[in-house]
């Protein structure tokens, strides 16, 4: 019988080992962490002395139903969308997205020249099912010192990509040999060469610019416009050349629109616009472009990709140049990053907050060095950071789970989705404890909830009722799904079971400062114990049974 509390202090719930970071040591404590689809995991870390709140995805891309995918706002160049409401667009049966974050910079107002006709339009290189969106650009529309100072993030569906890479397009006919693209769904400048495709709104006019005055001047009737559509058995791709039939040709245009062709090709002024001049309906062109990497010229066929700001760590090294050398990286704030295992079979996704949460408090913000240091004690081996920020925000099941700097988690314009291919199945095959670590004052009672999960891994209930627990009696009491601790201090394994699933967990039996709560009315003739008794340990409440109670 409890007669008395034995007054102590509860340490902390699950922690990782200490991050040592400029000659301080912080904790970091695991708040959450659960298995969330096939081969996927969220956990929600917290590092109170510092303070940082952190939400980390990762996935196995050798787990046969794990997908990446690249999401586009709206399908759109130009377009921003709620994360949420991407993750319900992209959704269907058996193509469910599970989780996600936000991706390249994008432009927004007040950033001339692009700004003009840009707006919502991603800086850098992305790629949506195998899809160019928009290129690196390698010419005069350079995005933060070009190429080799920025990293783009892809995936061939084997394994990742993290590296920086220099983009390069091409198109050729017998009519002209071989001419450069130069951009992708932006604006063409003159004697250049753009493409348009599905990701430029069809009704939208193209954009021949000059620039005059570090300013976007639209130019009509300077260009010649080629529509094409994709021979049979073509399909878009990174790295490999794909064949057209030419449609339709406009000279002295510029300003058309898409369509239902598959893409155009427009040259704007001199040689580019009297090249393309030369062909007719029912020439063929080939459009190649590629990525090749800065380190060995590798060239991967990426069917999925984003351009990240830079690769802010290597093999487990952390690069000091583009950490603490690059303004944004340095800057103390939220952060956004995909990451690699030392093998590139597995992405981790990592957001960190710079604001208030209501649950789990304040969040300072950091710099991507530290942000590293996190990650490598992960176990993550690569690392590049993305756009920060506003648009910062990580999502899982649904739900934004990390606290924005905005009111509203902000629209954005691209990002990276995990998405579950597993074939639709409610019947639990498996459960597990939600907890990630069991304390329990002496003599207390619970109830622990499960999550549940199908033969595949896809969570398909979150709070399974009907579990029958068992235990060693030295450990406790098992009564069903609910768990009365025994009289003294112990530690033990409690084992869940729900049909032919079972899962086990450790238990840790304190003690703990007891609380009396008395009721306004003592006596109603309903309550058989009207005086009610609790404990707390890690934050949590238990209560206590009061028959176990010596009044």
């Amino acid at each position: 019988m409890l007669t008395a509390a034995a007054a102590m202090a509860i340490s902390a719930t699950a922690q990782l080992a200490p991050i040592e970071y400029k000659g301080n040591s912080y904790p970091i404590n695991i708040l959450e962490q659960r298995q969330i689809g096939p081969g996927t995991e969220w956990t929600r870390l917290r590092m109170p002395t510092y303070p940082l709140n952190i939400n980390i995805v990762t996935a196995d891309l050798t787990n046969p139903y794990v997908r990446i995918e690249t999401m586009q706002a709206q399908e759109a160049v130009g377009k921003t969308e709620s994360i949420v409401a991407a993750a319900e667009r992209m959704s269907s049966t058996g193509h469910k997205v599970i989780a996600g974050a936000n991706g390249n910079f994008w432009c927004v107002s007040g950033q001339a020249p692009w700004s003009d006709l840009l707006i919502g339009t991603p800086f850098g290189g992305s790629v949506r099912n195998s899809t160019i969106v928009t290129e690196t650009n390698s010419y005069r529309d350079q995005w933060v010192g070009g190429p080799a100072g920025s990293c783009i993030i892809g995936t061939d569906d084997a394994r990742l990509w993290m590296e920086p890479m220099l983009w390069t397009g091409s198109v050729s006919s017998e009519k002209f040999g071989e001419m450069t693209v130069h951009q992708f769904n932006k604006v063409v400048r003159e004697n250049e060469i753009g493409i348009y495709n599905r990701f430029y709104p069809s009704g939208k006019q193209f954009q021949p610019v000059n620039q005059v005055d570090n300013h976007y001047v639209l130019q009509e009737g300077k260009s010649t416009e080629v529509y094409c559509k994709l021979d049979a058995g073509q399909d878009w791709n990174v790295g490999g050349p794909m064949t057209a039939t030419v449609m339709e040709v406009k000279t002295a245009a510029g300003r058309g629109t898409l369509g239902n062709y598959d893409f155009c090709i427009v040259g704007h002024d001199g040689d580019c616009q009297a090249n393309l001049a030369k062909l007719a309906i029912g020439d063929k062109v080939t459009f190649n472009h590629r990525w090749a990497t800065y380190t060995d010229g590798s060239q991967p066929k990426m069917t999925q990709a984003l351009q990240g700001l830079s690769l802010v760590m290597k093999d487990g090294v952390i690069d000091p140049e583009t950490n603490a050398g690059n303004s944004y990286n340095n800057q103390i704030y939220p952060k956004t990053a995909y990451g690699a295992s030392s093998d590139y079979k597995k992405l981790y996704i990592l957001t960190i907050d710079k604001s208030t949460d209501p649950t789990y408090g304040s969040s300072a913000g950091c710099s991507s060095d530290l942000m590293c240091e996190i990650m490598k004690a992960l176990g993550c081996a690569h690392a590049a950071t993305v756009d920060a920020g506003g648009s910062t925000q990580m999502l899982v099941l649904g739900k934004v789970v990390n606290k924005t700097t905005e009111n509203s988690p902000r629209a954005i314009a691209n990002g990276w989705m995990v998405v579950n291919t597993a074939p639709d199945d409610v019947e639990i095959a498996s459960i597990a404890f939600a907890d990630t670590e069991l304390k329990a004052p002496v003599y207390s009672t619970f109830t622990p909830k499960f999550y549940g999960y199908n033969k595949y891994g896809t969570l398909v209930n979150d709070d399974v009722q009907g579990v029958t627990l068992s235990c060693d009696a030295s450990l406790g009491i098992c009564e069903g799904q609910t768990f009365t601790a025994a009289a003294t201090p112990c530690e033990g394994i409690l084992t869940a079971t729900y049909g032919a699933a079972t899962a086990t967990k450790k238990v840790t039996v304190v003690n703990a400062d007891v609380a009396i709560k008395l009721k306004n009315i003592l006596t109603d003739h309903v309550r058989t114990y009207p005086i009610e008794v609790t404990a707390e340990a890690d934050g949590k409440t238990y209560s206590y049974n009061p028959a176990h109670i010596e009044w």
